[in-house]
């Protein structure tokens, strides 16, 4: 059985991988899901904002560039788990919603700014509070 959402050319590396992990192909279908999905986002964000490929004013460039990079990160680490520690089923999905918030680009629609600050927001406080526990004393 072959995991969701991979191509062909993925599978077959998918199930090799299986072999050499000495697992089940879902053993290593979700791993790969989780650590691949920015390659099937990143060129939709291209087609949304031509800030991407540095093509308008400059502080729209950097600001359309550092925000998809967050919000891949902080998505990422909701997708998979572990941040600066492992994340409980809250927190990946606090991570999950704000980093989808940044991922969005300043020209995919109008007030997405509201969108990209609250998914900044959320996933900062997330952070704060992770390292703030992770420094405690235990």
């Amino acid at each position: 059985m072959v995991g969701i959402g991979t191509t062909a050319k993925g599978a077959t590396s998918q199930v090799t991988a299986a072999k050499l992990a000495d697992t089940g192909p879902t053993g290593t279908a979700v791993p790969a899901c989780q650590f691949g999905w920015p390659a099937i986002i990143v060129p939709f964000l291209f087609v949304i904002a031509p800030n991407l490929i540095m093509v308008g004013d400059a502080l729209d460039i950097v600001i359309d560039f550092f925000t998809p990079v967050a919000g891949i990160w902080f998505a990422s680490a909701g997708f998979i788990g572990f941040l600066t520690r492992h994340l409980t089923f809250t927190q990946r999905l606090v991570y999950m919603i704000g980093g989808l918030g940044l991922l969005l680009t300043s020209q995919a629609f109008c007030s997405v700014y509201i969108l990209e600050i609250v998914g900044g927001t959320i996933c900062c406080i997330m952070l704060l509070f992770e390292r703030a526990k992770k420094e405690s004393p235990a």
